[in-house]
């Protein structure tokens, strides 16, 4: 018995599983298990296909009772589960409101998974690949048969026409299906786009002649060394060293205090 999906609401569990875990009213009453659905024709003398509704009518420890439904189908390309699938949907729905549900077949491999599938498409928003590889996830030895995953393809496309599914398949790098909601998926396409734009701009750039890193700035006509204020004439060189040193002759205090002087001045006696 393997646990495919928890209803978000009630948090009763949908299960899969064969006619081994449909028998076993210790593991039904350890999962809370109310309702059945027995996806098996009906069981007469001389057919094997059919699995029988063990505790139909039968009241269990503490008063414990299954309800059941079957869905009398055979495991063959002949047969047809699309015209039972909102039978299935229904029966699995309502009976999540109650406790946990079983869907089961003879070994729990094609039929019910079918089952299962239909109700994730319809009521989990789930497209065919991702409820077939949850399903698989969780109980590896799901396999329908071609006929069944045709059918299941096309109740797909009739539940997104319906406007029950919003869901869509995107494939990443290693080929794996990834779950996403319609508008993620808008969201997601938006962003390539973005992204196909901004690396066209990218090329564009490295397409241009390359740019020094510190470009110097562009001068018109013959470059002017730089001055400080504004001058006439032709400019004068900067005095040396030598000149700057030099001094006027300077005059004695006394000749100072006396008057101006006629002359050189005379070397002291």
């Amino acid at each position: 018995m393997s646990l495919i999906y928890t209803h978000p609401t009630s948090r009763n569990n949908l299960y899969l599983g064969g006619k081994d875990d449909a028998k076993s009213l210790p593991k039904l009453q350890q999962r809370n298990v109310c309702r059945i659905l027995n996806v098996t024709p009906s069981k007469e003398a001389g057919i094997t296909a059919g699995v029988p509704n063990y505790f139909e009518g039968k009241a269990g420890p503490g008063g414990y009772m299954v309800q059941y439904k079957r869905i009398p189908v055979y495991d063959a390309s002949t047969s047809d589960m699309l015209t039972h699938a909102d039978e299935i949907v229904n029966y699995i729905s309502n009976g999540l409101h109650h406790g946990s549900v079983l869907v089961h077949c003879q070994r729990g491999v094609s039929r019910s998974a079918t089952a299962v599938a239909m109700f994730l498409i319809r009521k989990a928003n789930m497209t065919f690949q991702q409820s077939f590889s949850l399903c698989k996830r969780r109980r590896p030895v799901v396999d329908p048969i071609p006929a069944f995953v045709d059918q299941l393809k096309k109740y797909e496309k009739e539940c997104r026409e319906w406007g029950y599914l919003t869901a869509v398949d995107e494939v990443d790098a290693k080929d794996k299906f990834i779950p996403s909601s319609g508008v993620k998926r808008q969201v997601d396409d938006e962003t390539d786009a973005s992204d196909q734009n901004e690396t066209k701009k990218k090329s564009k750039i490295a397409a241009s002649p390359a740019m020094p890193a510190n470009p110097k700035p562009i001068s018109i006509g013959p470059s002017a060394k730089p001055s400080i204020g504004s001058s006439i004439g032709p400019s004068k060189p900067p005095d040396s060293d030598a000149s700057n040193d030099k001094k006027e002759p300077q005059t004695s205090d006394v000749s100072q205090k006396k008057g101006r002087m006629i002359g050189p001045a005379r070397p002291p006696n």
